[in-house]
């Protein structure tokens, strides 16, 4: 086991105790232990500046964005001219201020019933043919924001 400490020009102190091979994981809690234990700020070479304070937690994600429905068969929604369909988006990821906003991006064979900026919306077949749909996910908080979800929806007689 090697122990000991080294004062840096920088006024930092090295400190360390652990065997001669670790993980860099033990070697980091052992270093964060250190600082808050003596309240100093060190520094570890090949590991960094440990502060005495608890690093930040992650940002959150949206992570992977998605979208079900009865009429929905992956990313293809198969209507009716005249039927309603209800789709809803989701995501696994863990942020807790995720938006929606559902928009129609080509076609116009089907339409949006209702409030377009939640996560489940209702679509209507209006007339054969084909149409884009798209729902983006948004959150001032999440690291990997936005997220979209596209749909290409199909309507027969």
């Amino acid at each position: 086991m090697a122990s000991g400490s080294v004062y840096l020009p920088n006024g930092y102190q090295v400190a360390f105790n652990c065997d001669s091979v670790v993980p860099a994981k033990v070697a980091e809690k052992k270093a964060l232990a250190y600082a808050k234990r003596h309240k100093r700020d060190i520094y570890v070479p090949g590991l960094g500046h440990f502060d005495g304070k608890d690093p930040a937690p992650p940002a959150p994600t949206i992570g992977n964005a998605s979208a079900t429905g009865v009429d929905l068969t992956g990313t293809n929604l198969a209507l009716n001219v005249g039927v309603e369909s209800q789709v809803t988006a989701a995501f696994d990821g863990d942020a807790k201020d995720v938006t929606y906003k559902w928009t129609i991006r080509t076609g116009t064979a089907v339409s949006i019933k209702g409030d377009s900026t939640k996560a489940a919306v209702t679509f209507v077949g209006g007339e054969e043919g084909a149409a884009t749909l798209r729902c983006t996910l948004t959150s001032k908080t999440a690291s990997d924001s936005p997220k979209e979800v596209t749909i290409t929806a199909t309507v027969s007689a």
